[in-house]
């Protein structure tokens, strides 16, 4: 019975994971497409660009996800909102 409802789970996992908004997928398809284009390294207006262009395709992450992230890996993640955080962080990475 556990087995039945692992494939079971398994598969509505698969099922939410296959379920793509059409606006969504054309919005990637004209962007990779757009990328195979490009033979150098982007630049700082090709990016502002592009970033205007496919907001969609990015969404940024929640305060709830940030918090959690930084909870669970604050002994690797470094916060830099300063002059000074960032003066204690290259001291700590040169004593390394």
């Amino acid at each position: 019975m556990l087995s039945h409802f692992m494939l079971k789970t398994k598969d509505n996992r698969k099922h939410h994971l296959n379920q793509i908004d059409p606006a969504l997928a054309e919005c990637m398809h004209k962007y990779l497409v757009e990328q195979r284009e490009y033979a150098g390294p982007p630049t700082p207006e090709s990016m502002r660009k592009d970033v205007e262009t496919y907001l969609m395709l990015s969404v940024p992450p929640t305060a709830d996800f940030l918090r959690e992230y930084l909870e669970k890996y604050q002994e690797k993640v470094f916060v830099v909102k300063n002059k000074a955080d960032r003066e204690r962080l290259l001291e700590l990475l040169t004593k390394r």
